[in-house]
């Protein structure tokens, strides 16, 4: 249960506090209260506990120029941004440059305008902090209001989260840094081992939440004890309290509209802080000027992520403006907390008090505090167009909706001497991601792969076709479709460093880039969006791995977009050493899942591909794979060579990740066409009246496609709906288990194999729910 620590309970149930420039301060302790709740039959009085204000914060990039005569605003090659504290403060030096992110911000460059007083950005402020009774006063009914039920006084604080997949930061555990004791990487786990676990989520309520989500020996009621009979340690599960919330620049044109929102919403209104985010440890100097300095460089934990549908997107059919603004954001969330002696002429974290805030809020909230909690590296939009004819990108911006969640690890670059024994290289750390979502469906804007350098914020590579960067030197290219889906990035080897990158796009095609020899440009880049790495050079140019069909010109369809992350399967090596895998990976309409703005996709049969890749130098196409539901291909008794392909029913899509375990790929599909009848009604029946489609799980053996049990390869959902992403679990008895929940059940079975397992290394990695 997570609790929104603005509420301020022991007034009105849901009234934000009346003051919304009480900022929560290091160290803050809540306070208690209670309220009279009368929904009931009966008047039970209530206790509660709150924290005296929020912590809400934003950044603005170093040195830019006020007031601000366009948007978006620039970043600036200055790491980190300058933070603030959210609040309506109309004498602030800041104060303009907020006011303008609260404004239109329409397609760059354009003047600001229409501006906003300062009371209508006040109030969208205070809307946003909480306070919204103050705010909304009498301009609307409660039963018309979007935040307050209309069976209750009581309003909704905490948006709702329905793509963002939240991301658990607790402890830091790269193990290959620390088995091999990586820049005394076994030092820095060793100093906050036991740190606070927090729980990171966006919401459509225009912010990314930080919440308590344990505390290690907290509360030790609950811990195993030890063999000898002895207390043992442990985490609690948290209080639930919100500690911070983070305000995108992106989407804070959103808060107005938020504001302003009765009755019916659109899709603007909705969507906002959309995007998962994902968490790792990097080696860099997290204050530098476009360049890290190496004397500098040192551990720390970021997170990054995007908005993915809350990229508010201006203008359709390429008419201006036609710019998507989504971003990307770097968050240091190194050190929550105060250090203190550890006995052995070290440092650790203390037991974190269960209703104080973290000390390092503010970097002035205790002396071991290296810099505030949290501090914002950068956030960045990409607007420019560097796509050149034929490229169907030329002409568009090359950014789109940010859904793709990004992937964060090590890289090792060449900068001299690459073609000795003897190579000059160094390490970056990047977050590697696609370039997104095209909102008219037309693979224009996010047909690129990124890979953003974590130290600075700058691009270190991107590329948008099988050339590299448009048709490259006497190279004949196939252009990337948009990318909104996760790549995958591998550590092959287990060394640490990432070995390759597979990812989809909307043309259903699977691209591989080999990490293994990565060269620095001799050419300097020209701006920071630019690629510093060489596509042409050494193993960077993007390779082709799988096409499925396309439409023939001048048709548009059938096409088989990928939204999902493919799911990787270690098959050995070939005989040239390279990693030998199997990519499993769905097909399927991703953004109008009911089909109710493409009526036609209904009539399609997507696909789940098993493709094999050993190091591919051909593409491979589906003649090259096994077709297992084929009604003439019976099922297979050997290894299909190069992979196999389920064709699901018409309108079926695969709607999640999948997941490989003991040798089979669990996925989930959803379609619209076939409607399932549940068990559960209700009295509202515009609502339950709905068709509410066909939910399936498929449980397959990767290695022939066949069934994992029976005959039937998926199990129909006695209830309809979207089912989860199955998620791999190991219970306290070691016993591993999938998890995944369908419209109203939480579902649990035994991974394959039945048998129990032990733990040799491990490495934490956030899924979508």
């Amino acid at each position: 249960l997570i609790w929104n620590a603005g509420q301020n309970l022991a007034q009105t149930p849901g009234t934000g506090a009346t003051n919304s420039s009480a900022v929560l301060a290091p160290n803050a302790t809540k306070t208690n209260g209670t309220y009279s709740d009368g929904s009931n039959d009966t008047v039970s009085t209530i206790v509660t506990t709150r924290y005296p204000g929020r912590k809400i914060v934003f950044s603005l990039p170093t040195g830019y120029t006020d007031p601000v005569p366009t948007l978006p605003i620039a970043p600036s090659s200055s790491v980190p941004e300058d933070r603030h504290d959210l609040t309506a403060s109309t004498g602030a030096t800041w104060w303009p440059a907020l006011k303008a992110l609260l404004g239109p911000q329409t397609s760059p460059p354009a003047v600001v305008s229409p501006a906003l007083t300062d009371t209508d950005a006040t109030d969208s402020l205070r809307f946003i902090w909480g306070d919204r009774d103050a705010v909304m006063g009498a301009a609307a009914s409660t039963a018309t209001q979007k935040y307050t039920p209309s069976n209750s006084s009581f309003q909704l604080k905490l948006g709702d989260m329905f793509h963002a997949g939240p991301v658990l930061v607790g402890p830091p555990n790269e193990f290959a840094y620390f088995a091999s004791n990586l820049n005394g990487y076994q030092t820095f786990l060793n100093t906050y081992r036991h740190r606070r676990r927090v729980l990171f989520f966006g919401a459509n309520d225009g912010l990314f939440h930080a919440v308590d989500a344990g505390g290690w020996n907290r509360d030790v009621s609950n811990c195993t004890p030890n063999p000898d009979g002895t207390q043992g340690s442990c985490y609690d599960l948290g209080t639930g309290a919100e500690l911070f919330a983070y305000a995108p620049r992106a989407i804070m044109q959103l808060y107005k509209p938020l504001k302003d929102a009765v009755g019916a919403q659109s899709k603007r209104d909705e969507w906002s802080v959309d995007g998962s985010p994902t968490a790792g440890d990097v080696f860099i100097d997290s204050v530098n000027n476009g360049v890290g300095t190496p004397a500098e460089r040192a551990w720390h934990t970021v997170l990054v992520g995007g908005m993915r549908e809350g990229s508010p997107f201006e203008g359709t059919s390429g008419a201006a403006p036609s710019v998507s603004l989504g971003s990307y954001y770097a968050l240091d969330l190194t050190q929550p907390d105060e250090l203190v002696p550890d006995g052995s002429g070290g440092f650790t974290v203390p037991i974190p008090a269960r209703f104080n805030a973290p000390k390092c809020l503010n970097v002035s909230g205790d002396g071991t505090c290296a810099r505030d909690w949290p501090q914002v590296l950068w956030e960045i939009s990409d607007v420019g167009d560097l796509d050149v004819a034929p490229s169907p990108g030329a002409g568009y911006g090359d950014m789109g909706e940010t859904w793709s969640k990004p992937a964060v690890g090590r890289v090792r670059i060449c900068t001299a001497n690459c073609d000795t024994s003897t190579p000059t290289t160094e390490d970056r750390y990047v977050a590697i991601f696609g370039g997104g979502f095209d909102r008219e469906r037309l693979n224009r804007r996010g047909n690129w792969i990124y890979f953003i350098d974590v130290e600075t914020g700058h691009v270190l590579y991107r590329a948008n076709s099988s050339c590299g960067i448009n048709s490259g030197s006497g190279c004949s290219p196939t252009y990337f479709g948009s990318i909104p889906a996760e790549p995958a990035a591998l550590d092959a080897s287990g060394d640490g460093y990432l070995d390759l990158v597979y990812f989809g796009d909307q043309k259903g095609q699977l691209w591989r880039i080999d990490l293994s020899d990565l060269r620095m440009s001799a050419t300097p880049p020209g701006s920071r969006w630019q690629t510093q790495i060489d596509p042409s050079a050494g193993s960077a140019k993007p390779f082709l791995v799988f096409q499925a069909p396309q439409p023939v010109a001048p048709a548009v369809d059938p096409f088989y977009p990928v939204y999902y992350r493919p799911t990787a399967v270690y098959l050995g090596y070939n005989v040239s050493g390279k990693p030998a895998l199997g990519l499993a990976f769905g097909s399927g309409d991703r953004d109008d899942i009911l089909s109710r703005n493409f009526p036609g996709s209904l009539n399609f049969k997507q696909r789940f591909y098993y493709v094999v890749d050993k190091a591919n130098t051909q593409t491979r196409f589906e003649s090259d794979l096994y077709d297992v539901t084929s009604s003439t291909a019976p099922s297979t008794t050997s290894v299909p060579a190069n992979g196999w392909m389920i064709e699901l029913a018409k309108g079926e899509r695969v709607i999640t990740d999948s997941i490989s375990i003991n040798g089979v790929i669990f996925f989930t599909t959803y379609n619209p066409n076939a409607s399932i009848t549940g068990p559960n009604t209700c009295g509202n029946a515009g609502k339950c009246g709905l068709a509410i489609g066909t939910a399936r799980l498929y449980r397959v053996l990767y290695a022939t496609g066949n069934p994992y049990s029976g005959t039937d390869r998926a199990e129909t959902q006695t209830q309809g709906g979207f089912l989860s992403e199955p998620v791999y679990f190991q219970s306290k008895d070691q016993q591993g288990n999938i998890f995944y929940t369908t419209e109203n059940t939480v579902k649990t079975e035994n991974a394959p194999g039945g048998k129990k397992t032990s733990i040799k290394g491990w490495k934490e990695r956030s899924r979508r729910p």
